[in-house]
């Protein structure tokens, strides 16, 4: 596993470096791991996600949508509470099911 980005501290708004991971990924098909923090004062947890694409919430929130290996479940993440991202060669990209993405 390679660091890609890291980010540390808890800045708000969206990470271009976090970003550009996602987009790489999201366009090559290829899942990753990255360090999420739920909201404040929760711990930073490690996840691992087939992304599928990123989105903006209704609220105006930058959204990355994919796969999640670890709840096995399609989720969302907020890209804000992203506090770096990790390449994952060893993890298989799973492909979104119809209806996934919408």
């Amino acid at each position: 596993m390679s660091t890609v980005e890291i980010t540390r501290g808890a800045p708000h708004g969206a990470k271009q470096g976090i970003v550009d991971h996602f987009t790489r990924n999201i366009e090559a098909q290829v899942a990753l791991h990255f360090f999420y923090r739920k909201g404040a004062g929760e711990p930073v947890e490690l996840r691992a996600l087939s992304p599928y694409e990123l989105r903006t919430s209704a609220a105006g929130h930058l959204l990355v949508l994919g796969f999640d290996h670890d709840r096995q479940e399609v989720r969302h993440f907020r890209i804000e509470r992203v506090r770096g991202t990790l390449s994952a060669p060893d993890l298989a990209f799973v492909a979104a099911e119809e209806g996934d993405e919408e």
